[in-house]
């Protein structure tokens, strides 16, 4: 990895909570959740506990809190508990609590804008992106900070606090909206027999170049996923082979490039020769969530 991807990465831990299996890959969609617009009525964004180590611990019967101005010696604190590695401050951490606090992700290095409302949806709920609509207007959202999750919390609520988080920042009528539609998503057959690291996405002009991520082939499935922002059913008949991509999506949305169906097409059709396994295409009733800035709280 170069110097300047090693600026910005995630830390994932995953298996610890609920959160986890928020990322499915299955034919079957998500169970059914709670009409919107969700509405809720948090508590302040950042509180005045007795001490800075209180406020990394939920109350009982809290589901979320959210730490807007982590302080830098709580931050360092968080860096040698959770034993982080890698150069520059920390940017972010997400934490699941059952009655002590458990690493979800980290963020280290020196972010090049302040981290948005899609950062949190996405890495810190680790959400995927297919279960938004709209999700361009969380990049105009700014929620820097940490956050500390209730373990076992449905995650219309996590989103009801999260709405009232961003009204306090400004955006008094943002809203998550449910919306039913028949939704496109892809079915991943077949055997993997990835030769060369699979570049997902060309890197776009004027960027650096992206470090290479070696895993399972679900884990590049799910980055593909991500990328595409479509649900892929997971099919494959061996999921344990190791494939190697440099994922450069992530930087697409900064770059105001769309995803678009050729574009789409073009990049499983390239996944498919290159690591010998097919895509289906098919729809399916979903429930998606549209980010809206128009909205008046109940």
């Amino acid at each position: 990895m170069t110097p300047a991807a090693r600026r910005y990465y995630l830390i994932a831990l995953t298996g610890l909570c609920a959160v986890g299996a928020w990322l499915l890959y299955a034919r079957t969609p998500a169970p059914g959740v709670p009409h919107a617009p969700v509405t809720a009525r948090p508590a302040a964004p950042s509180s005045a506990p007795d001490s800075g180590a209180n406020r990394y611990c939920l109350k009982d019967g809290e589901p979320i809190r959210y730490i807007a101005d982590p302080t830098a010696v709580e931050r360092e604190r968080l860096r040698q508990q959770l034993r982080l590695e890698g150069d520059g401050p920390l940017v972010s951490v997400t934490l699941v609590w059952d009655g002590a606090p458990h690493l979800l992700s980290a963020e280290v290095g020196e972010p090049r804008a302040p981290r948005t409302l899609r950062a949190v949806l996405l890495q810190s709920l680790h959400l995927p992106s297919h279960t938004f609509e709209n999700l361009g207007l969380a990049d105009s959202i700014a929620l820097p900070g940490d956050w500390i999750l209730a373990k076992g919390v449905a995650r219309t609520e996590h989103l009801a606090y999260i709405a009232g988080f961003v009204r306090a920042t400004g955006h008094a009528r943002f809203a998550f909206v449910r919306e039913e539609q028949n939704a496109v998503f892809y079915v991943a057959s077949g055997t993997p027999c990835p030769k060369d690291v699979f570049q997902l996405l060309p890197k776009p002009p004027g960027n650096v170049k992206m470090g290479s991520t070696d895993g399972t082939a679900g884990e590049f499935l799910s980055s593909l996923s991500g990328a595409i922002h479509r649900r892929i059913a997971n099919e494959l008949s061996d999921n344990a082979v190791r494939i190697t991509w440099q994922d450069n999506s992530t930087v697409y949305p900064a770059n105001k490039i769309a995803m678009t169906e050729e574009r789409i097409s073009t990049l499983l059709d390239q996944a498919a020769s290159a690591l010998c396994i097919s895509f289906e295409r098919l729809e399916e009733p979903a429930t998606v969530w549209r980010l809206r800035d128009n909205c008046y709280a109940d």
